[in-house]
């Protein structure tokens, strides 16, 4: 099953659970039931970002970090800037 963030492709959550860096983090949440944690950060990518920090991972294709329940790896990721992430239960 594919979904559609209104109307935007850049924003499709496809079926193996990778998501655009800049979708917001409470559409994640709201859309898919991922039960992410509470941080500053606005969007997935930047919630990756901060958890890179503190497990001081650089950011580049095929990092992942850990958080929770969940693990988070950078799929699709160009000049350090995260295009795609996946979220994974573990």
């Amino acid at each position: 099953v594919l979904r559609f963030f209104e109307g935007n492709d850049k924003l499709l959550a496809k079926y193996d659970n990778t998501f655009s860096a800049a979708i917001p983090i409470e559409k994640v949440r709201r859309e898919f039931g991922f039960k992410l944690p509470e941080t500053n950060a606005k969007t997935l990518g930047g919630l990756f970002y901060e958890l890179s920090l503190e497990d001081k991972v650089k950011i580049d294709e095929g990092i992942s970090v850990v958080f929770g329940d969940y693990k988070f790896t950078i799929v699709a990721c160009t000049d350090g800037v995260i295009e795609r992430i996946l979220i994974e239960n573990i």
